[in-house]
């Protein structure tokens, strides 16, 4: 995959984990989906964890924190 398509992956992957409330004890499974997303995609465009995850919150129009 390139890093389009691991960035969309990860974004889809955090929305569908947001959309569970952040339940991680029942929806543990879409977190870990989550976490393996932005690790991929920061390893393709070489930035750290962070700026990942604030790069997919914004593009979903979230405040980082």
């Amino acid at each position: 995959m390139n890093a389009t398509e691991l960035f969309l992956k990860a974004v889809d992957a955090y929305k569908a984990w947001d959309d569970t409330g952040k339940d991680f004890v029942s929806h543990s499974d879409l977190w870990e989906a989550w976490d393996e997303a932005v690790v991929a995609f920061t390893r393709a465009v070489g930035m750290n964890r962070m700026e990942a995850i604030h790069a997919v919150r914004k593009s979903l129009g979230m405040r980082s924190f």
